[in-house]
């Protein structure tokens, strides 16, 4: 999955940096709250570790996309953005 959303990323003359969390809790979260400090836009989480008691790390102001199971008691269910009338980009992936 990876080597796909580079490639999409890169038609968008966009950059990627990926990081393993090895699928540990304390690493997802890491992810989650460094995200802001390395001035990413927005974080893909493929989450195993974390559950419903870590929904509440979940309240970021950039965009999450989580990929997995609906960790119960997270803020959003569906996309958190609001519409616009504005035109968008074609989506990467």
């Amino acid at each position: 999955m990876a080597a796909a959303i580079v490639a999409a990323a890169v038609r968008y003359d966009l950059r990627v940096s990926i990081e393993q969390t090895g699928a540990l809790r304390e690493n997802e979260l890491a992810a989650l709250s460094l995200s802001r400090s390395r001035l990413y836009d927005g974080l893909l989480l493929s989450r195993v570790g974390m559950g419903s008691a870590d929904a509440e790390w979940l309240n970021v102001d950039y965009p999450v996309v989580i990929l997995g199971e609906l960790i119960i008691g997270a803020r959003w269910t569906t996309s958190p953005c609001p519409r616009s009338t504005r035109r968008r980009r074609p989506r990467a992936i």
